[in-house]
């Protein structure tokens, strides 16, 4: 049960659902040690209760969200986080992704919240045609319509904002490069990998002497997995000791027979879901890494993966052209592109030199984004 005291600066925090306030870690501690009573508001789930108390937060969940339109759960759910915000009266809200923005933006501005920020992870509408798309579009207007700031975690996705009409110009802020929680350089370094971990890996799924070719994210259409199948088909037909590692979740949207071919493609190895923590052990494993994604917010993974040394490619699209620097860290392609993803790749894979300096340039790239970076630009908004 959430314990609603009321200090002098009090800061609700808020996501749709409870595995995205990991992308908060540290975050939320940060603002508690800095003078701030932290609640987060997310769906209900068992596996908070421990974070919060690492975090130093108190967690309230909303047992009513939904990810997707649901009229009757999003009227409940918005109820219930207008209950919780008239309880704990807090000084500052932050809501983030587009169901707990939209709901915590509206039940904040009918509460008159002193301070309300919106922070923008993405533009879902980008993938829509038709009506939901006009749809989606209004609802992110009245997410911002109701917010005094609006923090753009990219540049490129506040100039589709100002683009689109969908916000003020004056509202929207951006931290540094971007990002929304930064990344945890301490985590992603390959200096701190253990050799013999990736050694049992490398052993385990017969990689020795193979070119990895990595991908970390949902594994859906949205992230390009059609094309980057085809791209890697095309490589493995002339380097059959090209492999590529899928990490992530298989969406269930995807095409069952797709996901047969893909899954008993021979150089392809599917690995699940990995916890953050072990992740720089597999970004470690990849000679390149390859996100030819449809829209990103910013695209962390990408990021992680400098950090790691790692080159990459990725595609010329809102958010991921942020989290890259063309022609220095990698490269990007017009997306769904599979001609141009397929040469991109054996372009990289054949050039030595190449990958090694965008490997190198990475690491230095990578440091922009750094997570305190960007907890102090949240603390000098929410101590205006």
């Amino acid at each position: 049960m959430a314990d609603y005291s009321f200090p002098t600066k009090t800061l609700v925090v808020g996501v749709t659902d409870p595995k995205s306030s990991l992308f908060l870690k540290g975050q939320l501690r940060f603002m508690s040690e800095h003078g701030f009573n932290v609640f987060l508001l997310t769906g209900s789930s068992d596996l908070l209760e421990d974070f919060c108390k690492e975090e130093r937060c108190s967690y309230v969940p909303i047992q009513h969200i939904k990810r997707e339109i649901s009229i009757f759960d999003d009227l409940r759910a918005l109820w219930e986080i207008g209950f919780a915000l008239r309880k704990i009266k807090p000084d500052i809200v932050n809501f983030g992704t587009p169901k707990m923005g939209l709901l915590g933006m509206i039940a904040s501005f009918c509460l008159g919240i002193k301070l309300r920020i919106y922070t923008c992870r993405g533009f879902r509408f980008e993938t829509e045609k038709g009506f939901l798309k006009r749809f989606l579009i209004e609802l992110e207007k009245i997410s911002g319509c109701c917010a005094h700031k609006i923090l753009c975690i990219s540049p490129s996705l506040c100039a589709k904002a100002i683009a689109e009409n969908i916000f003020l110009e004056q509202k929207i802020f951006i931290i540094n490069k971007g990002s929304s929680n930064g990344i945890d350089l301490d985590l992603f370094s390959d200096e701190k990998i253990k050799q013999n971990v990736r050694k049992k890996i490398t052993l385990t799924y017969f990689l020795n002497g193979c070119f990895i070719y990595g991908f970390v994210g949902r594994i859906c259409k949205d992230k390009g997995i059609f094309e980057l199948y085809e791209a890697f088909s095309a490589i493995y037909e002339k380097y059959k000791f090209a492999r590529l590692l899928l990490i992530g979740k298989l969406e269930d949207s995807l095409d069952k027979v797709f996901v047969s071919r893909l899954l008993s493609h021979e150089g392809i190895i599917y690995l699940g879901v990995i916890p953050k923590i072990e992740l720089p052990t597999y970004y470690s494993l990849f000679d390149i890494f390859v996100l030819p994604t449809y829209r990103e917010g910013f695209g962390n993974v990408l990021v992680e993966a400098a950090a790691m040394g790692v080159p990459i490619i990725s595609t010329l699209v809102t958010g991921a052209q942020d989290a890259i620097e063309n022609d220095y860290n990698g490269k990007l392609v017009p997306v769904g592109d599979v001609s141009s993803l397929a040469e991109t790749m054996e372009l990289m894979q054949n050039d030595f030199n190449l990958r090694k300096m965008y490997g190198f340039n990475g690491k230095k790239w990578a440091k922009n984004f750094r997570q305190t970076v960007i907890w102090n630009g949240l603390l000098d908004i929410y101590n205006m």
